[in-house]
């Protein structure tokens, strides 16, 4: 479902701000109906219980949806999705510089190989080699928002999901509706925008934030280079995108970088002994980055 995003959107034909308007209509409405129907309480009310935090997850959080619908409709497909491959290594980044928290050797070179892919991909547009240095530069600030807003919800994970989705959506309405042409839309855009805006978008972050109950967080991670592959087999099949030399060199390096860093939290660690006395193997990667005992940041002042 979100392989599909880009070229749903893409599809529709629309201005930037048509789409992250409408989308952000769609956003607001599925969101907090959800806090509605099933948390049984106003989004007001729950925004005054999670203060600042809460409005600033939603900042950053419409901030990512905004900065990728404005690309998707300004760069190549293939740019898109593979800059954004990146924004798990960028999430940790800014978690180690915010929270402290441990950056392992492996996660390291994920972070340099996602520096140096991305720094291959949008000199290739600079350079004419394809895609839009405009439309690269918003991605980034995408991969950033998503990083800080991770975080952010790492920091405060009382937070509700579904109201920071919503304030995104509100952002989105907010950053889209001064200059908005609903009359230039056709049905066939409508239809998309509902789609991607009311039911993909919401039921594949859904899914997604499901997933670690039944998986290991690493191993949920390995599925991020699957969505970049099936979006970039999309656009080709779609559009006739065909994805340049500079953005598959720097999607092999951000991708290859991923899976070094993934990979490295799977597998099978050695015995521990258990109750009884038995002893079994511990899995590794059971669970998320955050729960390592994190190291104080060198850019935190003492208290």
């Amino acid at each position: 479902m979100l392989s599909t995003e880009a070229v749903t959107i893409r599809l529709a034909g629309v201005t930037a701000l048509d789409a992250v308007f409408w989308i952000g209509c769609c956003t607001v409405v599925v969101a907090f109906g959800w806090v509605r129907a099933v948390q049984r309480s106003g989004p007001l009310t729950v925004l005054r219980r999670g203060g600042w935090p809460l409005a600033a997850a939603g900042l950053l959080q419409g901030g990512t949806t905004t900065f990728f619908v404005a690309a998707v409709s300004t760069t190549s497909v293939a740019n898109v999705v593979v800059l954004l491959s990146g924004a798990p290594v960028a999430a940790a980044l800014i978690a180690w510089w915010w929270l402290g928290e441990r950056i392992t050797s492996r996660v390291a070179v994920g972070v340099g190989a996602a520096v140096a892919g991305s720094t291959v991909v949008v000199l290739g547009s600079a350079g004419g080699g394809g895609g839009n240095l405009a439309g690269d530069v918003m991605t980034l600030a995408a991969v950033v928002c998503f990083g800080a807003t991770t975080t952010l919800l790492r920091r405060h994970p009382e937070l509700s999901r579904p109201v920071v989705i919503g304030l995104g959506g509100l952002v989105m309405v907010g950053v889209g509706g001064w200059n908005i042409e609903p009359g230039a839309m056709d049905t066939r855009a409508w239809v998309l925008l509902v789609l991607v805006g009311a039911i993909t978008s919401p039921l594949a972050r859904v899914l997604l934030a499901l997933a670690p109950r039944h998986l290991p967080a690493a191993q949920v991670g390995l599925f991020v280079p699957v969505e970049t592959v099936l979006a970039i087999i999309w656009a080709l099949l779609v559009f006739d995108e065909r994805p340049t030399p500079t953005t598959l060199i720097g999607a092999g390096i951000i991708l290859a970088g991923l899976l070094v860093a993934v990979l490295g939290e799977t597998g099978v660690g050695p015995f521990t002994r258990v109750d009884g006395g038995r002893r079994r193997r511990a899995t590794v990667g059971t669970t998320p980055p955050a729960a390592s005992t994190p190291h104080r940041s060198p850019w935190r002042r003492p208290r």
